[in-house]
């Protein structure tokens, strides 16, 4: 039986299980992975974790998922060339867990195109989006995946963990969202894509769009609600500075978006989400620093789903402020 094992490790005890062969995917600071041997994992950087004993931030430990039982794990490195070839590579296996440094041109690519990428959807993908602590967003420090077979830290990668399962087994990969559109909000299409804008059509007026927010005084903890042919995509805000909005992932140009319903109380809201869900007993999950952030989960648990604190979130494309999981199930006997 394919099992995932998550724990929350000291450098020492990630090194050991690395060099007893293990097969890992590593969350972590970006000075605690350079000190990791070469071996079978991939990481990404974050500062922040949900364990079982609750929200953590740290730059000493590290997440680790350890895969044990599986048939094969094949390590992948992806490039901006090759990405697009990913689900080609999936369709072979049962599960690929996703690394993508943040605000890179992989990060773009895959949020814009990935749902038209070749076979992206006939095998379970799930993963997400490596930072930097949240003070250092804006500064030159840069979010970063590396690869155990070739030891440094890259910001131009996406690396990639593809497993085949035991025979009878299936990964079943999902999102929690709290948010829906608004339905007394406006339509609103921007006239390029990428992770800054400047003008937006709001039904039907070219506006800036800064200064639309400030005017209408938009709560940006609450993300923009976009349809992608029946499905939510949120596009959560970083920040509006001046004429200038910009993004944790990149709109998409022509696609129309609304602003989220708003949430009485944010934490309630995603703690009544999660009431009634099983505890991923043998799977993998991540969460959003904005639902980190904005519901207040440092040293609060989030009933079993645990996980790297993410900078957007893989469920075969590119979602933000979710939780996405994965979760290993047996075919009924």
């Amino acid at each position: 039986m394919t099992t995932f094992k998550n724990q929350f490790l000291t450098l020492q005890e990630t090194i050991s299980l690395i060099n007893a062969g293990a097969k890992l995917a590593i969350a972590g600071d970006h000075e605690v992975l350079k000190r990791l041997p070469p071996g079978d994992w991939i990481a990404g950087t974050t500062a922040n974790f949900m364990t079982e004993l609750g929200g953590v931030t740290a730059n000493d430990k590290l997440f680790v998922t350890e895969i044990k039982g599986a048939q094969n794990v094949k390590l992948q490195v992806y490039s901006i060339d090759t990405i697009s070839g990913i689900g080609t590579v999936a369709a072979n296996f049962d599960l690929t867990l996703l690394i993508i440094p943040a605000q890179s041109q992989l990060h773009s690519k895959y949020a814009e195109d990935a749902p038209g990428f070749p076979n992206l959807f006939d095998s379970a993908i799930t993963g997400w989006i490596s930072g930097v602590p949240v003070e250092d967003i804006g500064t030159e420090k840069r979010a970063k995946v590396a690869y155990g077979r070739a030891l440094g830290l890259r910001d131009n990668a996406a690396v990639a963990l593809h497993v085949k399962l035991q025979k009878g087994e299936y990964a079943n990969v999902d999102i929690i969202n709290t948010f829906e559109p608004d339905p007394y909000s406006p339509k609103i299409q921007f006239l390029e894509k990428g992770f800054s804008v400047t003008d937006a059509i709001i039904d039907g007026k070219r506006v800036n769009f800064a200064d639309y927010c400030r005017n209408h005084s938009i709560n940006t903890q609450f993300p923009l609600v976009g349809d992608a042919t029946g499905a939510r995509m949120n596009v959560s805000f970083q920040a509006i500075n001046g004429a200038v909005t910009d993004f944790y992932a990149p709109v998409v140009k022509g696609m129309t978006y609304q602003f989220a319903k708003p949430l009485d109380n944010y934490l309630e809201a995603f703690e009544n989400e999660l009431t009634g869900r099983q505890n991923l007993v043998n799977g993998w999950s991540c969460n959003c620093i904005l639902n980190y952030l904005y519901s207040g989960l440092e040293g609060k648990s989030t009933k079993g789903f645990i996980g790297p604190i993410t900078f957007g979130e893989v469920a075969y494309h590119l979602v933000n402020q979710t939780l996405a999981l994965v979760d290993i199930q047996r075919d009924a006997a």
